[in-house]
């Protein structure tokens, strides 16, 4: 949800003491906030632009995003849902949010998949998320991290490759076609 078009129910931020907090990272206060109020009530997005938000370099929005604010904003969000947040689970799930500090080894393609599984299991025993679109949600992870695989190399592409177990052509090809060109795809290892 957009900050800038969301509104509420002062009624309902009020009665559950719903608010922004002091200690909340300046990256991603609006989104701890959401995850709030989603426990209390509905939330619901219009299918109309209500904003028209242009980026320059002076903007605040555009000096965000760097790792430590990531780490510091999934930390939050981890430990509020009782999902474990020690140093590799946040790694990983930087990972699956295309954030990467160096380059994915196949160690770390493999490490992913583990934690995505581990991540629905752990969604699923505690029914935390609606599982089909929780599930769905892994799923896009997981097919996405295919076509940012080849800045990574050869490896990390035949990693992923043997771990895949819903194929599609269109991934396929373009995972061998980078593979067998030995291509290397912008942008840059450290970029989102």
């Amino acid at each position: 949800m957009f900050q800038p078009t969301t509104i509420y129910r002062r009624s309902v931020l009020i009665e559950h003491s719903i608010r922004f907090e002091d200690p909340w990272p300046r990256y991603g206060e609006d989104w701890l906030l959401q995850l709030r109020l989603l426990r209390v009530t509905r939330i619901a997005n219009m299918n109309e632009a209500l904003v028209r938000y242009r980026v320059a370099p002076q903007n605040l929005a555009s000096q965000r995003g760097d790792m430590r604010d990531q780490r510091t904003l999934f930390s939050a969000i981890l430990e509020w849902y009782g999902l474990p947040y020690d140093e590799a689970h946040l790694r990983q799930h930087l990972h699956a949010v295309k954030y990467y500090r160096e380059a994915l080894t196949p160690k770390d393609v493999a490490d992913l998949k583990t934690y995505l599984a581990e991540l629905r299991r752990i969604v699923d025993a505690r029914a935390l998320f609606d599982s089909t679109d929780f599930d769905r949600q892994l799923d896009l992870v997981w097919n996405d991290l295919a076509f940012q695989l080849p800045r990574f190399g050869r490896a990390s592409i035949m990693a992923y490759l043997r771990l895949d177990h819903r194929r599609s052509w269109p991934k396929l090809r373009y995972l061998l076609s980078s593979f067998i060109k030995g291509r290397v795809y912008l942008p840059e290892v450290g970029e989102a």
